[in-house]
């Protein structure tokens, strides 16, 4: 068995971390003062079983009395939700559709992705599965020149992170591993 002998730990992308992996993880930083997780608890779980950080940062009413009691000394003094993104405005369409979401406002989510005032988010229609892959395919080939006429490499970064294609599924033809 390994272990990490340092002060502190920092997890980033924490939400993505499954159980067994988390687990090896503590047991690795038995002798850790603290461990630090990073991440949004309403992010995509792990691909493998178990939401850790949800379950981690879930409020105190919704936790069983027996979790309640056995997280009691640990963990609800030390959440903290920061809620200034730096990736997107408040206002912007980004924002506004992930809170839409939150809520599970259905209208308001079609209702932004029809907005032109928000180009920074899109609906994309599905009439075939054909169709889909024509555009996934037309759309990345003009986002890969972008980024191959970059000069330098930090450009080259800068054109990368400006693209996201973020699917429903993960399964499926339509999915994000098809």
């Amino acid at each position: 068995a390994w272990s990490l002998d340092s002060d502190i730990i920092v997890v980033d992308e924490a939400s993505m971390v499954d159980l067994e992996m988390m687990t090896r993880l503590f047991r690795a930083c038995r002798s850790a003062d603290r461990i630090v997780l990073l991440g949004d608890p309403s992010q995509l779980t792990s691909v493998d079983s178990g939401a850790v950080l949800a379950e981690l940062c879930e409020p105190p009413e919704m936790v069983t009395r027996e979790a309640s009691t056995r997280h009691a000394k640990g963990l609800p003094g030390s959440l903290v939700r920061l809620r200034t993104s730096h990736r997107f405005t408040e206002s912007g369409g980004i924002d506004r559709l992930a809170e839409a979401i939150r809520q599970g406002d259905a209208d308001a989510v079609i209702e932004i992705l029809d907005d032109p005032d928000h180009p920074e988010v899109e609906r994309f229609p599905i009439d075939s599965i054909a169709g889909v892959r024509a555009q996934l395919s037309a759309t990345s080939r003009s986002m890969f020149l972008e980024i191959e006429e970059a000069g330098a490499p930090t450009e080259k970064l800068d054109r990368m992170l400006r693209y996201r294609v973020l699917c429903a599924h993960r399964r499926g033809p339509l999915g994000a591993r098809a």
